[in-house]
């Protein structure tokens, strides 16, 4: 129970999207005046966006998948307006896996400002109509009861884990709420995209933190618009720390193997790096787009210090728990284990035709894959 209500305030915190001055210098009246602020809202419906939250110590609280769609009178139970674009929101809290957050919030873009007029919320208790001026062409405004809102820089170039973002917009806000509590925090827009990054000072602090980051962004095309960053084994990097492959042959230069992957495998699977599994000094998770823009794990490599041969493995119980012996090698002995539940959100009947390909890679493909290993 306090997992679940420290993941509603920090979403809370989330839901703060304006800005304010405190002692940063506003841009001038005719700067701001010549923006048209419609352009750092994300250009497309259609456009996915995930972010990532982090905790004090760096660490990763939340992922957050949001999907920029037409308004329809149906998705809310209430029209209020005439309005351009909804947001869908999906964040699954880190520190408590069974939590999941969803909400629509509804925007009015212009030119002039970008303004909030409508949440809807699956837990926080808020008010749905309550309206917050995300962004205007002015150099200060209330963006809401309780958070003032200042733009204080045009031209910004952002890094991300992503990648860098240029043309941005610096935004600083400062919320005190009615308990005396205060947060500022800058945020930063780029172009067509729309937030890319935020920073929080808390109270007790003294300096701007990473609060909340772009890890990627997609249009209707399918194409992933994200600056090049690339891991330790020179494949870029996407969410999560995990590397987008986009070569079919996957090449582990820590632990000197490679595996030879099926051709039609480039730009659909992702390599993330863990220590999941009990006795092995690393686990290499693969996952595989089956054709939604997801990606869902498929088979991991672990890697165990030490070298044992097939029987030795098995007389210690491996093979027992599913891991299956590969060879060993260079003081390591490495095996691999298939997943083994279809995801869940696969299982609703809409989506037969991926639960069918990722069923045929798992049961079919993924043991051809390892007679590649060397």
């Amino acid at each position: 129970m306090r997992k679940k209500h420290a993941a509603i305030i920090l979403m809370i915190l989330m839901l703060l999207t304006a800005c304010s001055n405190s002692g940063q210098n506003p841009v001038s009246e005719e700067e701001a005046r010549s923006i048209d602020v419609s352009k750092y809202f994300p250009a497309k419906p259609g456009t996915t966006l995930v972010y990532e939250t982090y905790g004090p110590a760096g660490e990763v609280v939340s992922t957050s998948y949001q999907v920029v769609k037409q308004y329809g009178s149906s998705m809310l139970r209430n029209e209020q307006a005439d309005l351009t674009l909804a947001v869908v929101d999906k964040t699954k809290m880190e520190t408590d896996k069974t939590l999941t957050l969803e909400s629509v919030t509804v925007y009015q873009v212009s030119s002039q400002e970008i303004r909030q007029i409508h949440t809807q919320n699956n837990a926080l208790n808020l008010n749905p109509d309550r309206q917050i001026v995300s962004l205007m062409n002015t150099p200060s405004w209330q963006a809401d009861e309780e958070t003032k809102a200042t733009i204080t820089g045009f031209g910004k170039t952002v890094s991300t884990s992503i990648g860098k973002f240029t043309d941005c917009i610096e935004l600083h806000e400062v919320t005190e709420s009615q308990k005396g509590t205060r947060v500022e925090k800058k945020v930063y827009r780029a172009p067509d995209v729309g937030i890319v990054r935020t920073e929080v000072k808390l109270p007790d602090g003294k300096d701007f933190t990473a609060f909340t980051e772009l890890v990627e962004y997609r249009v209707p095309n399918g194409e992933r618009q994200n600056a090049e960053k690339t891991d330790e084994n020179g494949h870029s990097q996407t969410e999560n720390g995990a590397a987008q492959g986009t070569e079919t042959e996957y090449v582990n230069q820590e632990f000197g193997f490679h595996l030879q992957l099926p051709e039609d495998w480039a730009n659909r699977y992702r390599v993330k790096e863990d220590h999941w599994a009990q006795d092995m000094v690393k686990t290499i998770d693969f996952s595989y787009d089956p054709g939604n823009g997801e990606y869902y794990g498929v088979f991991s490599v672990l890697v165990k210090k030490g070298e044992m041969s097939q029987e030795e493995w098995n007389a210690q119980g491996y093979s027992e728990g599913g891991w299956r012996y590969i060879m060993a090698k260079d003081g390591y002995t490495f095996s691999y284990v298939p997943s083994m539940e279809p995801p869940a959100e696969l299982l609703d009947g809409t989506h037969q035709a991926e639960l069918d390909e990722l069923s045929r890679v798992i049961n079919e493909t993924v043991s051809s894959i390892f007679e590649t290993f060397q």
